[in-house]
């Protein structure tokens, strides 16, 4: 199955749960759980190897190890949260980190623009 360049993220969301549900009908949202956690730290090494600090793991393909975290997560939540967005959530943190007033413990000290 190939994607369009143009294809919107519940699209991409709905083809990552398809391949996901073909390739593994017995998964469990643990598996999925822990899958991501493996990619993350296969994220870190790749960050590593692309610093020329850990040479054990090749080049350091972080773009590639960025998507499989992203694809992992949105299999998660696509497979056992159908109902929430990904993306609104996203953007709901993003704009409360970004609001100083929003009391959020990494919230920006002034808003953005702005010096402090």
């Amino acid at each position: 199955m190939n994607t369009d360049p143009s294809m919107s993220w519940d699209n991409l969301q709905r083809v990552a749960v398809a391949w996901h549900e073909a390739r593994f009908p017995l998964a469990r949202p643990t598996h999925v759980a822990l899958k991501v956690a493996s990619e993350v730290g296969e994220l870190a090494d790749a960050v590593l190897a692309d610093q020329g600090t850990n040479s054990a793991t090749g080049d350091g393909d972080v773009l590639g190890e960025a998507a499989d975290v992203v694809i992992a997560t949105m299999v998660l939540l696509g497979r056992w949260r159908p109902g929430d967005d990904l993306m609104a959530a996203v953007r709901d943190k993003l704009n409360l980190l970004c609001d100083p007033s929003s009391g959020h413990r990494a919230a920006l000290r002034s808003a953005l623009g702005e010096t402090a």
